[in-house]
């Protein structure tokens, strides 16, 4: 049995020690909230705004 988390990483680069799969999932995340925001403009204007919201007011 192989006990190498490694294995499966970049071994060199800007991404070293970056697993495959965590690249493809935040390509994934991006184009998800890409395609959210263009289909339902309002909807997610209205949401962004009270997220900036509770972010200013929790956060300051």
């Amino acid at each position: 049995m192989n006990n190498d988390t490694t294995s499966g990483c970049a071994k060199s680069g800007f991404w070293t020690g970056m697993h495959p799969g965590m690249g493809l999932a935040s390509k994934g995340m991006i184009v998800a909230f890409v395609v959210f925001t263009a289909l339902n403009v309002d909807l997610a204007g209205n949401l962004y705004a009270a997220v900036r919201g509770w972010v200013e007011s929790s956060l300051n």
